[in-house]
């Protein structure tokens, strides 16, 4: 028998296609929406790239992605450089017994004593045991230095390409090398061996300059580390009065080219373009959220393209505010700290405003860029402050040894050493320098980021001045 179908199907009731309707015009108006706010989200950021562009600013990734260099002259590719696992092994801080120890340093006046690394040893044990150490590294480090002298140009091999995402191990490790040449530099003037010493530091300070060629915000920190960690081993010889005419010009040399404000102001740049370049793949569906910036989170894996578009306006136009642009002049080789301060505040009152403002809320990575940039205009001007008292502590060590005391005032260097007196970065005036009153010593110092000079007075939170102490000689 044939089934016969129900003719008493009851319609669906008029609430439920209001529901279904009322639905239905959601979803499209949302769509509708996306596409509105996309295209005016791309068209304010083509508007806001092309007047900058227009300016000289470059936002491309590739055009700082460093040069290809023979492997022949790249310092990075040497075979010693390369061997990570070895690099890790000959750590200082692997040898057995050490602690780490906070002691006085240069900032103190005061030279460091390696032994005191190793409490659980006598100080002779302890000696012993570092003697042992370097003696075990010698080949290393043989090798890291025969490297440096015969290549003079830097390239890390890592996969420029990924932009954000590319692999900075490399680079940490060869950090290492450059710490276990400035420990060994440290250890060889204890033994009063002045001239390995003295090599040792010039090792470690052409890997500063290679870390100093990587084209990231870890690369900088990197290379600001390893030259603050430098400046103690430089400090000691300096003290002892044993660098001889020509160590002290090769030790300038060196330094010649170093400017942290300019490589600061590059590596905003470069932040910027590192920042484009990830949110850019994450518009054409290249990468995940995941992938650029670590965050595991699948609703941001959803966002409009539009949001994107806005998320890099609002990087880039904080970055040329705080740092770049000051007051709408393009900074060349100064950092206002005040203003950079001023303006960092008020980027962070942004973005506790847009958090709390939306459940999801937009230009997630310049808000979490901001965070991690913020200390860095105040790093950078430390770094070049030191980097300027090194250099004038140079050309003081050279009248030391033609006068046998230092000079009464920095004026004294001019003509003969110095062509001008370096200012201080921080407040554009000379650098500040007292002598003791015979001569044998000085106090030179910047006035650091509460911009006042304090007269050559430090505090442990870093506001005070900035200093270069160089107590009387025994």
């Amino acid at each position: 028998m044939a089934l016969q179908r129900p003719t008493d199907r009851k319609p669906l009731p008029k609430w439920m296609w209001w529901i279904a309707g009322l639905f239905l015009f959601a979803v499209v108006s949302f769509l509708i929406f996306l596409f509105i706010n996309e295209g005016a989200s791309r068209a304010k950021w083509d508007q806001f790239r092309a007047e900058w562009e227009a300016k000289g600013e470059v936002f491309e990734w590739a055009a700082f992605i460093p040069p290809p260099i023979p492997d022949v002259e790249n310092l990075a590719m040497a075979p010693v450089m390369r061997d990570l696992k070895a690099i890790e092994v000959a750590q200082f801080r692997l040898i057995k017994g050490f602690k780490v120890s906070k002691q006085p340093g240069w900032a103190d006046g005061k030279a460091r004593d390696l032994t005191v690394l190793f409490p659980s040893l006598s100080k002779e044990e302890a000696a012993k045991t570092i003697a042992a150490a370097m003696d075990e590294r010698a080949e290393l480090l043989a090798q890291i230095t025969s490297a440096t002298r015969e290549r003079t140009k830097y390239r890390f091999p890592l996969d420029y390409a990924l932009g954000v995402r590319f692999d900075i191990k490399p680079v940490a490790g060869v950090r290492g090398l450059a710490a276990l040449c400035l420990q060994r530099s440290r250890w060889f003037h204890s033994q009063g061996k002045i001239d390995q010493s003295f090599e040792d530091w010039i090792t470690a300070a052409h890997i500063s300059n290679a870390l100093g060629t990587v084209p990231s915000q870890l690369g900088f920190m990197i290379h600001h580390g390893a030259f603050h960690h430098s400046i103690q081993s430089i400090w000691e010889l300096l003290h002892s009065h044993q660098l001889n005419a020509s160590q002290l010009k090769e030790a300038q040399a060196i330094l010649a080219d170093q400017n942290f404000i300019v490589r600061f102001l590059e590596q905003t740049r470069i932040e910027r373009a590192l920042v484009v370049h990830g949110l850019d793949q994450l518009i054409l569906g290249n990468e995940s959220v995941a992938q650029v910036w670590g965050t595991n989170s699948p609703l941001f894996n959803h966002y409009p393209k539009g949001w994107w578009y806005e998320d890099k306006r609002t990087f880039c136009d904080r970055q040329n505010r705080a740092y770049l642009y000051p007051n709408g002049v393009k900074a060349v080789d100064t950092l206002d700290i005040a203003h950079c301060k001023q303006i960092e505040m008020a980027i962070a009152q942004e973005i506790r405003a847009d958090i709390t403002a939306r459940v999801l809320p937009k230009n997630i990575s310049s808000n979490m860029a901001a965070s991690s940039i913020s200390s860095f205009a105040a790093s950078a001007l430390h770094a070049e402050t030191h980097l300027r008292l090194l250099r004038l502590a140079f050309i003081l060590e050279q009248y030391y040894q033609k006068h046998q005391q230092f000079p009464q005032s920095l004026a004294r260097l001019t003509p003969e050493l110095l062509e001008t007196i370096p200012l201080d970065p921080v407040d554009q005036q000379a650098l500040r320098y007292r002598p003791e009153p015979n001569g044998k010593g000085y106090v030179l110092y910047g006035v650091g980021t509460n911009v006042t000079d304090d007269g050559g007075t430090k505090t442990e939170d870093n506001e005070g001045d900035w200093v270069w102490p160089m107590p009387r000689t025994p």
